[in-house]
């Protein structure tokens, strides 16, 4: 049977989690994901959110941990750009003001709380994504059996080479690739080699998933 595909917050994954899962929410902004992890799947979230008003706006959720540190290549602090059109960011230094958090690499986040395996992890870091996972071992990265992301490109075009070359890494260590946008690199999933899809299974997840974000979108929008 083919795995369903699931969309929480435009990121989409394999419905394939429980109540043991773990699930690393990198971004977490106003908690929207995590919230819905624990309420589907009953599952463990651990999360990163850097930006101060944001993180001090978290809710205490049951089964969530939270850290406010911004996810990094080194653990030594970083600098945030913050202003008032775009989200926060470590990359995009057009900003209004800027504050120092603290980071953390992945894999120090990952050892710091003892996940040994991350049944998935969302990462929506504003540009941030490419250096954080240009930084982390294969091995650490083969600790991840689903990793949705969100690439942004979008917001810069000159970052299409960095997605590339951040794509051939995961396939060339067995990850399966399903974009789920047509246009840019703002849904992609990539599925570690252990869980098995076939092309069939992987064409048949494709259009499941633009199919349930056309329905949302649908049912969102103003009759």
């Amino acid at each position: 049977m083919v795995p369903s595909i699931d969309r929480v917050d435009l990121h989409s994954f394999l419905r394939i989690l429980n109540e043991t899962s773990t699930v690393v929410d990198l971004g977490m902004s106003d908690g929207d994901f995590a919230r819905a992890m624990v309420s589907r799947f009953g599952c463990h979230v651990y999360g990163l959110e850097p930006e101060p008003s944001l993180f001090a706006a978290l809710p205490d959720i049951d089964r969530v941990v939270k850290e406010q540190a911004a996810v990094s290549p080194t653990d030594e602090p970083v600098t945030l750009y913050m202003n008032t059109t775009q989200c926060a960011s470590t990359l995009f230094d057009a900003a209004d003001t800027s504050v120092t958090v603290a980071g953390t690499t992945l894999a120090s986040f990952l050892d710091r709380h003892a996940i040994s395996t991350v049944d998935l992890l969302k990462m929506d870091i504003e540009g941030a994504e490419f250096d954080v996972l240009a930084s982390t071992s294969d091995l650490d990265l083969l600790r991840i059996r689903q990793l949705t992301i969100e690439f942004h490109d979008f917001l810069d075009s000159n970052l299409l080479p960095r997605v590339r070359i951040t794509d051939q890494r995961l396939r060339r260590l067995g990850f399966r690739r399903i974009k789920f946008t047509q246009f840019t690199n703002g849904d992609v999933l990539y599925v570690h080699p252990m869980i098995r899809l076939s092309v069939a299974d992987r064409a048949a997840m494709l259009v499941a998933g633009k199919y349930l974000a056309g329905l949302k979108r649908h049912l969102h929008s103003p009759s």
